[in-house]
């Protein structure tokens, strides 16, 4: 019999969409599935819509937050409802295909070293697009170097996971208690240094956008102060994921120089939507960045990453 598979759905004032995620969700070919819904305090008939859904579904628990969690929180409350070999979020706004979770679990069964696997991104609904991946199955510094050097995040939220990820400390950082995307960086960080992480093309996850009600560009809203203090904080927390994994000073030198380069990136587009703002320093984030732009540190990394680093830093600083 395959191991059985929880699907988490976190939502919030989803009652436009959530039905069709529903269905995605309950139309699944794998056949040892369990679905939880966590409904963070909602305005509008969340609750009842997953109520009127769950009422045809024995296999659907739902939690109703009474008291307002946030993304991270209701994320957080989720993972602390882990009983099976592996999970999986499904996004309260996002479809996926009827084979999905088979397909995933599937590989994951086949590659017992893998902690995690995730599919392809197909982008709909405001724009089209599909974002490929590939999988990261080197060290940790490897992992992290590979992932921290690319124009894109290959969707790594959105990754199937073996339960055992938990006891290495995955959670979602939550940061002042914000309710931002800006604290993935950490929860995509610890996923990496979990353990290898499989690519499989044909589990196609599709990521609605346009919707009015994503998280995912939330952090760009803040004010420049607010977002200063969330790119701090997610520092702090990846310096320290780095400080419990790394295993030496030179893989510590080069993945905290790719960090510097990542969230730069993240700090220009920041940058972008704050017309007339004064630009931010890097060294303001941390005082690991302090002069990082002017230095030469490719002998740290092999061929291969070196012409990650070199494109990366092409891409932020010509």
């Amino acid at each position: 019999m395959k191991p059985e598979v929880s699907l988490f759905i976190p939502a919030w004032q989803a009652e436009a969409f959530i039905n069709e995620t529903l269905a995605s969700g309950t139309n699944q070919t794998y056949p040892n599935l369990r679905i939880l819904i966590s409904v963070d305090q909602s305005s509008d008939r969340t609750a009842e819509v997953c109520a009127e859904v769950a009422a045809r579904d024995p296999r659907i628990q739902i939690f109703v937050q009474h008291k307002r969690l946030g993304w991270a929180g209701n994320v957080n409350f989720l993972l602390a409802q882990v009983k099976t070999p592996l999970f999986f979020f499904l996004w309260h706004d996002d479809l996926i295909a009827p084979q999905f979770i088979d397909t995933l679990a599937t590989a994951l069964i086949g590659h017992p070293h893998a902690m995690s696997a995730y599919g392809s991104t197909r982008h709909f609904g405001g724009h089209n697009s599909l974002t490929v991946g590939q999988s990261f199955m080197g060290s940790v510094a490897e992992r992290l170097i590979e992932v921290l050097t690319s124009p894109a995040l290959h969707g790594l939220s959105r990754c199937m996971m073996r339960s055992e990820i938990l006891s290495m400390g995955l959670c979602i950082p939550q940061l002042d208690g914000r309710d931002y995307y800006e604290n993935n960086t950490g929860y995509f960080i610890k996923i990496l240094a979990s353990g290898p992480v499989l690519h499989v093309a044909e589990a196609e996850y599709q990521r609605r956008n346009g919707s009015g009600l994503s998280v995912v560009d939330g952090w760009l809203k803040l004010s420049q102060d607010k977002a200063l203090e969330g790119f701090r904080q997610n520092v702090r927390v990846c310096m320290q994921i780095f400080q419990n994994c790394l295993h030496s000073p030179e893989e510590m030198e080069a993945v905290t120089y790719c960090l510097f380069l990542f969230l730069t990136t993240r700090l220009r587009h920041f940058e972008r939507g704050v017309p007339g703002g004064t630009p931010i320093q890097p060294s303001e984030i941390a005082s690991d960045f302090d002069g990082l732009q002017a230095k030469d540190l490719l002998h740290l990394f092999n061929e291969d990453q070196r012409q990650l680093v070199a494109n990366a830093k092409a891409r932020l600083f010509n």
